[in-house]
């Protein structure tokens, strides 16, 4: 895992109710594409207390997003922030997971759909390095 990926916090794959992944893509001026990345994931307010979230005091049994990780700065084309989501994901989630790699899962899509978690996406392109 490269330097500009961060490992917010663990959860147990049993845990993870959903998955959502936030990207922001970034073109410079001879073509190269970059992205950032996070992924959150859906956990019962327990799971996240556990965390150490601030969940403002939600009752017992809703559910809550948390950022689990995120990727600054990554090279790659088109969805390639969804393989780098996979890869931030599987870091920070523990759990069994070789059922998926017999079958060369490589993005978070295909894990949630086969694993039946929720999943949701939003890639927005920016015009400014900075941005990301």
């Amino acid at each position: 895992m490269s330097k500009d990926n961060v490992v917010l916090h663990t959860v147990n794959l049993a845990d993870v109710k959903g998955c959502t992944v936030t990207a922001k893509r970034w073109c410079d001026s001879v073509g190269g594409v970059y992205h950032s990345t996070e992924v959150s994931v859906l956990v019962s307010t327990e799971v996240a207390n556990a965390l150490g979230e601030n969940v403002y005091n939600r009752p017992a049994g809703e559910d809550i997003w948390v950022t689990i990780a995120e990727n600054r700065f990554s090279f790659g084309y088109g969805n390639q922030f969804e393989v780098t989501a996979y890869a931030l994901f599987r870091a920070a989630v523990q759990g069994n997971f070789v059922d998926y790699d017999n079958v060369k899962v490589g993005t978070l899509y295909s894990f949630c759909n086969m694993a039946m978690i929720q999943y949701c996406e939003n890639c927005t392109d920016v015009k400014r390095k900075k941005d990301l």
